[in-house]
């Protein structure tokens, strides 16, 4: 028996038909919206960049994860807070979270939307009175909120939605979860990102 039918168990409350657990063998994932991410790396080149500067003492016959491949594992991994560094000490942890933050700055600027200045209003945003001042910040969290969001409120507004991943001999497709609340902002959010990159596509 494998390790995707070892278990099955019945739970039966407040429905008319019994609920089924049970091991899955598709490939799922909880962090779907780190495609996004992994896209905009692929046109910076962050990881690629950290990589090139370590020094691997390993045997290229017998390595099966290139740098490369380990530091976006972190990467990603502390983009979507999973802080364990135990299988990677040989990295330098500051430099991955330095990594990390600066691709989530880049991505930030990519999808910033800040609201309108308030209208006849003189002075910079920031050089208001408390009140109109903490206004002008709810109007912009509500409007942009990645932009002005915290990492909390990136992971669940852009990286954590549970994705399906199926693959074929022409393509691989990700199906995220169509009752994820965020969808929409994602679909918003990934117009804007292939938008930003597609020039540099174009030129080569």
């Amino acid at each position: 028996m494998d390790s995707h039918s070892a278990f099955e168990f019945s739970l039966d409350f407040g429905t008319s038909k019994p609920i089924v657990v049970e091991p899955s063998t598709a490939q799922v994932s909880s962090d779907g919206g780190l495609l996004l991410f992994r896209q905009l790396d692929e046109q910076l080149g962050m990881s690629e960049q950290l990589a090139a500067v370590l020094t691997d003492p390993r045997d290229a016959d017998r390595t099966t994860h290139t740098y490369v491949d380990m530091v976006r594992m972190r990467v990603y991994g502390i983009l979507a807070d999973y802080p364990d560094q135990n299988d990677h000490d040989v990295l330098r942890s500051d430099h991955l979270h330095v990594t990390a933050h600066n691709l989530l700055v880049r991505m930030r600027t990519v999808v910033a939307d800040p609201p309108s200045p308030l209208p006849d209003e003189p002075l910079p945003n920031e050089a208001l009175p408390e009140r109109p001042r903490r206004a002008w910040h709810n109007r912009r969290r509500e409007h942009d909120p990645l932009g002005e969001g915290q990492p909390c409120t990136w992971r669940t507004r852009l990286i954590k939605v549970a994705a399906l991943v199926r693959e074929s001999t022409r393509r691989v497709v990700v199906q995220l979860s169509s009752s994820w609340p965020y969808l929409h902002h994602y679909w918003r959010v990934a117009e804007q990102l292939i938008a930003s990159v597609r020039p540099a596509y174009d030129s080569g």
